[in-house]
């Protein structure tokens, strides 16, 4: 799974060193003992496992609230196809921490599974915030899921919320491929709700729309009444951005109007 993508915490920093030193030496700690046998489980070689289990048992009998240690032995038991065991030693480690990657990387997994949508987006959103490392694994996931009309509705709650990782995200939505249509009704829904969208972002879309002949949908997203507004810039001020159905000055003479649709 994506939990065993990404290299966190202790298993980075001990994955080098021998088990003999950590369960001897000076090293000979929970933590320590904790992260190597993380480190093992996340490189793979089946082989290492048996030592991996060991060393978390050691790590949690000096100190039952290490982590990395429950966080193996959550790993182990799902590989092994126990898949509620593995949820209790989960939980276990989110009741001591909200900020464990591999705890929310693992939740991910288990509520898509089953549908849960909602449950699976509260730890997208745990897991954005902890690590800049999860996000170039888990924003194109999220992003695909953005144009699913089943998953779109709970993304949308999490980013009225305004997370940390929100602008970014809705940034790489405006020009990601997918469906224009669904991609205006979020930035529309996302609006009605109160959020302050980009200018830049929003011309993008609207710029989409209005390429792909979806003038209807483009206009409602615009914001503007079916009534004309002012001339934009009529100051003869520095040329604007100017979006779609805004009027803006002509540096010719003549008259002309030209029917786009």
């Amino acid at each position: 799974g994506v939990y065993l993508a990404i290299a966190v915490g202790f298993s980075a920093r001990f994955s080098a060193t021998s088990p003999s030193i950590l369960t001897t030496g000076p090293l000979a700690n929970s933590w320590a003992l904790g992260g190597q046998a993380f480190g093992l489980v996340q490189a793979g070689n089946r082989a290492n496992f048996k030592l991996a289990d060991h060393l978390a048992r050691t790590a949690l009998k000096k100190d039952p609230a290490v982590i990395p240690a429950i966080t193996t032995l959550a790993l182990l038991n799902d590989m092994h196809g126990r898949k509620d065991a593995a949820q209790k030693l989960f939980q276990t480690s989110l009741r001591l921490s909200r900020r464990d990657l591999t705890t929310h990387l693992w939740f991910i997994e288990y509520f898509t599974s089953r549908g849960d949508a909602r449950e699976t987006m509260k730890h997208y959103d745990a897991a954005l915030r902890t690590s800049a490392a999860a996000h170039p694994v888990l924003t194109p996931i999220l992003l695909n899921a953005a144009f699913d009309p089943s998953l779109a509705s709970p993304i949308v709650d999490r980013l009225v919320e305004k997370p940390s990782w929100g602008p970014r995200f809705i940034s790489q939505l405006a020009s990601s491929p997918g469906d224009t249509r669904s991609l205006v009704y979020l930035f529309r829904v996302l609006q009605q709700r109160g959020y302050s969208l980009d200018a830049a972002d929003r011309a993008t879309v609207l710029d989409r729309a209005v390429k792909e002949g979806l003038f209807r949908q483009a206009f409602k997203l615009s914001g503007r009444s079916d009534s004309p507004t002012g001339l934009i810039n009529s100051k003869f001020e520095a040329p604007a951005n100017f979006l779609p159905f805004d009027w803006k000055l002509s540096a010719s003479p003549e008259n002309g109007a030209e029917l786009v649709a």
